[in-house]
């Protein structure tokens, strides 16, 4: 045994496939694709992210990956294939270089709607006020060390300009008593923004008082699982899963000498009509009305 004295990343790289590739794909099978795509993104790099599994020149690529196409950074000011070299080499993964974007059979193509490309993330992390410090320590070091990209400690209380950002992240044991008012919230949010609470700082959104999402924590819920397990069920169904194939509908035939519903009252309304409007009957026989 050695002594380990310092940590090396894996060889990564770009397995040069094509000469001429369409794009380069980074497999989501592995987490830090996310890093990639974050410091791909910071670098000025478009890229897209798989929604499902997919398969490009004989290789299978599971959902999350990060695709990056020539045609989406053609006009980038630089050499984009070195680029994606350098930075997916410096998290130890390899970029594949693929030469054609049309997926075989039912799966899909780079060109679908299941590859939407990715905005850069213009981050703001909520820091110097009520907040629990050992959260905030760790989420700057995420975004700080591992992921490398930029975002702007913001202060609860002061003048915070959430049309600046895309992305703001609440630690852990904020309590919303700053200048961020849940109505401002609230408006961004549906303008496009993304809120990331984490943990007890959830608990201001989710309340039903709120009015600010249908997510619920525990023990909120704990009372009223029936009503819960009934929508779930519901969702399930109506996503069909439960439903009858349409070849099998519309092949039934019904059985011999099987009675239809509604054939004995139709020859009674039948009989009814011939006696007139003057006469009523529900039997063989009509009797005049007096």
């Amino acid at each position: 045994m050695k002594p380990v004295t310092a940590w090396a990343p894996p060889e990564g790289g770009v397995v040069a496939g094509t000469d001429a590739p369409v794009a380069w794909v980074v497999d989501g099978a592995d987490d830090h694709v996310v890093a990639v795509t974050a410091r791909l993104l910071e670098r000025g790099v478009q890229v897209r992210v798989a929604e499902r599994a997919f398969r490009l020149d004989g290789r299978d690529f599971a959902r999350g990956a990060a695709v990056i196409t020539r045609l989406d950074n053609r006009a980038f000011p630089g050499d984009c294939a070195a680029v994606v070299a350098e930075v997916v080499k410096s998290f130890g993964l390899t970029a594949v270089a693929v030469q054609s974007g049309l997926g075989p059979g039912e799966l899909p193509d780079l060109g679908g709607r299941y590859f939407p490309r990715l905005e850069a993330p213009r981050i703001a992390l909520l820091g110097r006020g009520r907040f629990d410090t050992t959260d905030f320590g760790s989420l700057w070091h995420t975004l700080d060390h591992r992921l490398g990209i930029r975002h702007s400690p913001v202060e609860d209380g002061g003048r915070v300009e959430l049309g600046r950002y895309n992305v703001l992240v609440l630690p852990n044991g904020w309590s919303g008593s700053g200048g961020l008012s849940l109505d401002a919230l609230k408006e961004w949010v549906r303008d496009g923004g993304t809120l990331i609470a984490i943990g007890s700082a959830a608990s201001r959104f989710t309340s039903e008082a709120a009015a600010f999402s249908k997510v619920r924590i525990l023990p909120e819920v704990l009372g009223r699982l029936a009503d819960y397990e009934l929508t779930v069920l519901r969702e399930w169904l109506g996503r069909g899963s439960n439903t009858v194939a349409a070849s099998a509908l519309w092949s039934y035939q019904p059985r011999r000498g099987s009675s239809i519903p509604g054939r004995r009252w139709a020859g009674v309304i039948r009989r009814r009509r011939n006696c007139g409007s003057a006469t009523r009957g529900w039997g063989s026989s009509c009797r005049k009305v007096r």
